[in-house]
């Protein structure tokens, strides 16, 4: 999974260096893993211009400007929270593009859980629509965030490969 995330990571790097962008993470289930990521690559650490960890709703309400009724109405784990999440990021950063993370994962969470192993993925840009996707995984806490990283990469360099 690791050199996955390295070959990723690599190309965002090359598109967001080629295109003068910065990164801003807003991450709630992966609690900073995204950014860490990034930052372990010396050619593309530059690229972070700050990340949020945002693992309250307050946190998400207070620094990302996420509105309580999205969450009360749709829930803190769903394709609207995360958008806010990602719109909250730059508009509350410097950064050109964003990331944002929102779910629950891993099987040690407590059984019934509504939202186990469900994780909102959102990109947005300064001057370009905002996507979300949703994915299930299955594993424990680690592996779901591992494949969520991936996946965030994933997604993040499909979205700015589309400013080409």
């Amino acid at each position: 999974m690791q050199s996955q995330i390295n070959q990723v990571i690599e190309k965002l790097g090359q598109v967001c260096s080629e295109n003068h962008l910065s990164l801003v993470t807003a991450e709630s289930c992966t609690a900073g893993g995204i950014a860490y990521h990034l930052s372990q690559h010396p050619s593309c650490s530059f690229l972070i211009e700050r990340g949020f960890i945002v693992y309250s709703n307050a946190s998400k309400e207070n620094l990302l400007d996420v509105k309580p009724a999205t969450i009360q109405i749709h829930g803190v784990v769903s394709e609207e929270t995360a958008v806010e999440m990602a719109q909250g990021a730059l508009k509350n950063s410097m950064a050109h593009v964003s990331v944002a993370t929102t779910g629950i994962g891993g099987d040690d969470m407590e059984e019934g859980r509504h939202h186990k192993g469900v994780v909102w993925i959102a990109c947005a840009h300064i001057s370009m629509q905002p996507i979300a996707i949703k994915k299930e995984y299955t594993g424990n806490r680690k592996e779901f965030n591992e494949k969520v990283i991936l996946e965030s990469f994933t997604q993040l360099l499909s979205y700015v490969n589309k400013m080409k």
